[in-house]
């Protein structure tokens, strides 16, 4: 039972990450001029949504984000431009994300040998 907590546990965490990064793409793209831009952050947070309903599927509860973090990005955004700060979104989430992917799969080995 504590390992099966433990999985949800970490599947949660990407849960609550994907719709982090989809907050930070929908108050970004509120603030950007260029309408191509606008776009491709739209159908990035959409992409994030999708990812997030996969891990709700497993988790069956909806997660909310860290909303400091949210309005830190969008500050920076502000600050140092957009394109900037999603690079540096995208490098510390792509960080954390490698680390949990890696422990949900030995967390999922372990629960399902023949994965």
């Amino acid at each position: 039972m504590e390992k099966n907590r433990s999985l949800l546990t970490l599947v949660m965490k990407l849960q609550a990450g994907e719709m982090l990064e989809r907050m930070i793409y929908l108050k970004l793209q509120g603030s950007i001029k260029n309408g191509q831009d606008r776009k491709v952050l739209l159908e990035i947070a959409d992409s994030e949504l999708k990812h997030y309903e996969i891990w709700k599927n497993y988790t069956k509860v909806d997660v909310k984000p860290n909303m400091f973090l949210v309005y830190w990005y969008v500050f920076l955004g502000k600050l140092l431009g957009y394109t900037f700060t999603i690079k540096i979104m995208e490098k510390k989430q792509s960080a954390f994300n490698h680390v949990m992917v890696k422990d949900l799969a030995l967390e999922l080995a372990e629960e399902i040998p023949d994965l």
